[in-house]
């Protein structure tokens, strides 16, 4: 027994010191920044290359012929890069600021669905449903609007010679480009950049790449964008501009053959075709027309090459939902709103007369909390108005209360201003209303979980560097790290989800949870009185 143990022990001792020089190994490697082994799974290393080219061509002065090329559309490359580990101390600090954000994200869309029900809840009881001929008896009142919109204006896109349509609203040019674009992914031990054709509506500045060469964007001849408005007008309203970004029903402008060959000389490219784009082609839009100009290539897409949609909105039937006022001279609509702006504290706030800027019996109220007229383009999609919020949350960076602030002023806003190129009745505009925020709210919810889950990979990506030094052992520990990252958004996503519910709604919440604990206890009496059995 005591040899057998004193064995046991030998082994063990040479066990222990195995782990302790494969480690050391693996931190020297870490520290010079590369481990050799790795070399031979990157995309771009030289080992599989060389073996691909002697097995398929042979080595020079073999008598082996080379076969015939083989001709692939090139789509994009792919480079890989070594992690330094203080690059994801960066990432872990980013990282938690981005993890309190999507707490701060998950309470307030609670908050924000509350309060939005609170004004809908108002607006049935407040709403007026009203004639295109303004009186000034409605001022400040919650009106509904049904009408026929018109205007003088004429609007004409100077950068691409085209004029709209009489009576148009609106007139947009919209241009895409092939060019290059550079997709970034950090790994556990290394950073990817990889190299893509798309179709993109803004110009991509390819001297910022990681690889710029060969990577090249040429310079869009004309504005990526080009639009213009007219005033417009509703009855005795005129139609503000938040107004007229909420009207969507696009028609296509009417083209000569002349205007696509002056243009295609414009933009030094070649002769445009019309055609009607494709969703796989890359470019999120409609069925309407597109003109396509390539840079000379007949099969394929290239670099350079230009697809333009220029398109209209005329006037026509209209019905607008808001608070009536008088702008400059002119009846108007702004949204309805509360007159105080509520963050992240868990104020219960009763909309009424006093908490929005509907007027009482003699029309004096508070403005808003914004009813400054900007234009922004309100197609009713969840993803753009997600965008827009973030890129508004990175002006209130590093602070994650003033980001989660900025996110909300521009994807979410407490307010009601509706308007429908149809003719409808105030109750349907509010359902629709309603029924728009119930999915951007569950669109926010969605966003501010999955934030969390990359936002909880960000602050292991330290641990997750150096664990991805250890071989076959260190995918098994990041795979752990995974688990937990995912356990930890559900945890922490559901109690966040729930504390706000309590906080926004505790009659529901404190009701549900009675159940809950009578459901319980009726579970726990039968299961005893089973046990006890009948005698």
């Amino acid at each position: 027994m005591d040899e057998l143990s004193a064995s046991s022990r030998r082994m063990a001792t040479g066990f222990r010191l195995l782990l302790l020089s494969f480690g050391t190994l693996n931190m020297a490697f870490v520290l010079q920044g590369e481990v050799p082994w790795q070399s031979v799974f990157q995309s771009n290393g030289v080992p599989v290359k060389e073996i691909l080219n002697n097995s398929l061509v042979g080595k020079p002065g073999d008598s082996v012929a080379e076969p015939a090329a083989l001709h692939f559309l090139e789509t994009g490359d792919t480079h890989t890069h070594n992690k330094s580990f203080a690059k994801t101390l960066t990432e872990m600090v980013a990282g938690a600021l981005c993890f309190v954000m999507s707490i701060m994200i998950l309470w307030r869309n609670e908050g924000h669905a509350v309060r939005v029900d609170q004004l809908l809840l108002f607006a049935k009881r407040r709403v007026k449903e009203v004639s295109s001929a303004a009186s000034s008896s409605n001022l400040r009142d919650l009106v509904c609007v049904q009408g026929t919109s018109s205007t003088t204006d004429c609007l004409v896109l100077n950068n691409f010679n085209v004029t709209a349509p009489a009576n148009s609203i609106k007139l947009r040019a919209v241009v895409w480009m092939y060019q290059w674009t550079e997709q970034r992914k950090d790994n556990d031990g290394n950073t990817t950049y990889k190299y893509s054709k798309e179709w993109v509506q803004e110009q991509v500045d390819s001297k910022d790449f990681k690889h710029p060469g060969g990577h090249e964007n040429p310079v869009c001849p004309v504005p990526f964008l080009e639009r213009k408005l007219a005033s417009a007008m509703l009855g005795d309203f005129k139609l503000p501009q938040r107004v007229i970004g909420q009207l969507q029903r696009w028609r296509p402008c009417e083209l000569s053959d002349q205007w696509i060959n002056e243009f295609a000389q414009k933009a030094n490219r070649k002769q445009g075709t019309r055609t009607t784009h494709r969703e796989t082609d890359g470019l999120a839009r409609s069925s309407l027309p597109v003109l396509a100009f390539t840079m000379g290539n007949d099969f394929g897409n290239e670099i350079g090459d230009l697809r333009v949609c220029i398109e209209y909105v005329p006037s026509g039937s209209l019905t607008v939902l808001g608070v009536q006022v008088e702008k400059d001279g002119a009846w108007s609509f702004v949204p309805m709103q509360y007159v105080s702006h509520v963050r992240l504290n868990p104020t219960i706030v009763r909309a009424n007369t006093a908490a929005t800027n509907l007027g009482d019996g003699s029309h004096q109220t508070l403005l808003g909390e914004d009813e400054n007229d900007t234009y922004e383009e309100e197609a009713r999609n969840t993803i753009d108005h997600i965008k827009a919020g973030v890129q508004a949350s990175l002006k209130g960076f590093p602070n994650p209360g003033n980001m989660t602030d900025n996110f909300f002023k521009a994807a979410a806003r407490d307010e009601i201003l509706y308007a429908c190129e149809e003719h409808i009745s105030a109750s349907e505009c509010l359902r629709q209303e309603g029924a728009w925020e119930r999915k951007l709210s569950v669109a926010i919810r969605t966003f501010g979980v999955v934030l969390m889950y990359v936002s909880l990979m960000a602050v292991f990506s330290p641990l997750r560097y150096l664990l991805s030094h250890l071989w076959f052992i260190g995918a098994l520990l990041n795979g752990g790290i995974w688990l937990i990252a995912i356990a930890c958004t559900c945890c922490c996503s559901s109690l966040t989800i729930s504390a706000a519910w309590l906080a926004f709604r505790p009659v529901m919440s404190l009701a549900v949870l009675l159940t809950s604990f009578a459901c319980i206890a009726v579970a726990h009496k039968v299961s005893e009185e089973q046990k006890v059995g009948p005698y």
